[in-house]
């Protein structure tokens, strides 16, 4: 029994010694991790755990000079210069562009018509006696969305005396902003809708340049003004305003196209105005509706806004414009007052297409 517990302990003995290699083969020695480091060209260093919480020294300001340290700025502008007009300085520039019989400036609106479009050059004032130009639209404090005038092209203009006034007569139903629209033509600075009207004041002239011709613009806005006494006055042309969100603004408007095409057989040039473009979401009149009615009638028509000044000065240019082509064109058939252009001009009537449809909108065609 002795010899078979020996031989029992001594097969225990070899398993554990073998266990305990096993185990001292699978550790590396020290010299093997140096050997590794060594290749590897890493060389180990040591870090304390407090490293970490070192605080960072302070630097002494002293030693940079004023030269070498970056300027403090600011991503805000440094000035506001779109401030908000105030109403005495819209009424004064309101009774310069209304040509103020005791003051010698008169503001001129100027216009140059492209391929795209027209295009704003800005306001100057100028003199009536001489034709120099004092001041530009951007300087009379209120907000300019434009640039100002060249002094040139005052130099190139003759005096505001030889200059025609062409009347313009404004209809339309109560609260379309008929008042609005005229107060935006005075100027290029937006007004906003601010009422710089003066009581009793009915008419507003305004001097345009357009294409490099003057000529001079009087708004009639009679509350109460009866069609039939505009034969007492020489019109050059009709502006009908109704405003896209009341039906019953559009309804007079038709009536007064009516009355001025078929009843009154007015030859002039007619505009008729959509207002109040900007009331997209309370819109009652489409743009296809008042352009079948434009179309019925021979007249042009345009969207506007006078809150936004959205087509206003497109309108001032296009009333101008379509006076000019309207004159243009009575002065050709007085010269051609022949019986063989009579005949031509009656079969023309006849067989041409209606071209009304593609140009009711544009105020630069007749």
């Amino acid at each position: 029994m002795n010899i078979h517990t020996d031989n029992v302990k001594e097969v225990e003995d070899e398993i554990e010694r073998e266990q305990f290699m096993r185990r001292v083969q699978r550790a590396p020695s020290p010299l093997t991790i140096d050997n590794h480091m060594q290749m590897l060209s890493v060389n180990p260093r040591t870090r304390s755990r407090s490293s970490s919480m070192k605080k960072p020294k302070p630097k002494n300001h002293d030693v940079f000079e004023l030269e070498d340290m970056r300027p403090r700025t600011s991503s805000l502008p440094a000035k506001n210069n779109y401030k908000k007009p105030y109403l005495n300085s819209l009424r004064v520039n309101a009774a310069i562009s209304g040509g103020d019989s005791e003051s010698d400036l008169y503001r001129l609106r100027t216009f140059v018509t492209t391929p795209k479009g027209i295009v704003n050059r800005g306001d100057s004032l100028r003199s009536k006696s001489t034709s120099s130009v004092l001041s530009s639209g951007s300087e009379m404090g209120a907000l300019s969305r434009t640039s100002s005038t060249q002094s040139s092209i005052g130099n190139s203009i003759g005096s505001h005396g030889n200059v025609n006034t062409l009347k313009v007569l404004v209809l339309g139903a109560e609260s379309v902003g008929k008042t609005a629209l005229i107060q935006q033509f005075m100027t290029s600075e937006y007004l906003g809708g601010f009422d710089t009207s003066i009581d009793g004041d009915d008419t507003k002239t305004i001097s345009v340049l357009l294409d490099g011709e003057e000529s001079m613009l009087e708004f009639i806005d009679f509350p109460n003004f009866n069609l039939c006494s505009a034969s007492s006055h020489i019109i050059e042309a009709f502006v009908v305003v109704f405003s896209i969100d009341d039906r019953q603004s559009f309804d007079v408007a038709v009536d007064l196209l009516y009355k001025l095409r078929k009843e009154e057989n007015k030859d002039e040039s007619i505009v008729l105005v959509a207002n109040k473009c900007d009331l997209v979401r309370s819109r009652v009149i489409s743009f296809e509706e008042a352009k079948s009615v434009a179309r019925t009638y021979n007249c042009k028509i345009i969207e506007t806004s006078s809150v936004l000044n959205h087509n206003v000065d497109d309108l001032l240019a296009g009333i101008l414009s379509q006076i000019r082509l309207k004159s243009k064109d009575k002065s050709k058939n007085a010269h051609d007052q022949s019986c063989l252009f009579k005949g031509k001009n009656l079969l023309t009537k006849l067989f041409k297409r209606d071209t009304l449809s593609k140009s009711c909108d544009k105020l630069y065609v007749l």
